[in-house]
């Protein structure tokens, strides 16, 4: 008997791709060491396969009833021929919706992948109020097109991704903070328009679907002398082809009127700096 046929003889848990139910093989679970359950990859599994399999292209499996995100490959090889390799996996937490921020403000589908969370901890700005902001770490499969300001819905709520790593594991870890429940509003936007035959100005009301968040998540100073954020100040963001916002635009929210002082341009979506008014 050779020696690889030896190394997978108790290759017998049912393993299929999480995404399509096709069979993907038969494999083992190394048993739950409790002991190491701490860190960013403190709820990994380990998984070990013959040579010959190869992992499904999303690297999503499905096994014994929960769902696990594979990262890399360690073989163990045997007078130079590989006899086995063992496969460091994350567990899911189930299915979320990724979408750009254009495509929230547009409420278009976006992809969904399989996440699994770890929570890192609660950032605070005691400058501007008490309230505890969650920062998060998201694992997904390698191959997932996930990008830096993407949106992730999670439980129920949205989490902006701020920085996107590849983990020591193999898998993608996405850094993200939380926004708010009400962080996707329809709101009311007023922004004035000069006729420069008639030498005056009309104001226009456009309905629009904004996304809301601290200006902590996304700011940038593309200048020395672009305005600075103050304490109470707001990030919104509103998709290019619904309107064109210009600085002294007013927006009707659900917490009151506030200002647009400044616009970026970023992607597809108007990024602007909003101040509340009275």
């Amino acid at each position: 008997m050779r020696l690889l046929d030896v190394a997978n003889v108790f290759n017998n848990l049912v393993c299929v791709d999480a995404y399509t139910g096709a069979f993907f093989t038969n494999g083992q679970l190394e048993p739950y060491d409790g002991n190491k359950r701490d860190g960013l990859m403190g709820d990994r599994r380990v998984f070990s396969f013959s040579p010959s399999d190869v992992i499904p292209f999303r690297r999503v499996i499905r096994a014994d009833g929960n769902i696990y995100i594979i990262g890399k490959g360690s073989p163990d090889n045997f007078r130079g021929s590989m006899i086995r390799v063992a496969y460091i996996a994350q567990e899911s937490n189930g299915l979320s919706q990724i979408r750009t921020i254009a495509e929230v403000c547009l409420d278009l589908p976006g992809f969904t992948a399989h996440i699994g969370q770890v929570w890192i901890k609660d950032l605070s700005n005691p400058s501007e109020s008490s309230e505890l902001i969650s920062a998060s770490a998201y694992h997904l499969a390698s191959t997932e097109p996930i990008q830096e300001n993407h949106l992730i819905m999670f439980k129920g709520r949205l989490q902006i991704v701020r920085a996107i790593n590849f983990g020591a594991a193999g898998t993608l870890i996405a850094n993200c903070d939380q926004l708010d429940v009400a962080a996707v509003e329809i709101a009311v936007l007023n922004t004035g328009v000069y006729n420069p035959v008639k030498d005056t100005s009309s104001n226009v009301s456009t309905i629009v679907t904004l996304v809301r968040m601290r200006w902590q998540s996304l700011f940038a100073y593309h200048n020395s002398t672009a305005p600075k954020f103050q304490p109470g100040d707001i990030q919104v963001a509103i998709a290019k082809s619904v309107a064109t916002v210009t600085a002294g635009a007013t927006l009707g929210l659900s917490d009151g009127t506030w200002r647009v002082e400044s616009v970026v341009a970023e992607g597809l979506v108007w990024l602007c700096r909003a101040t509340r008014q009275g």
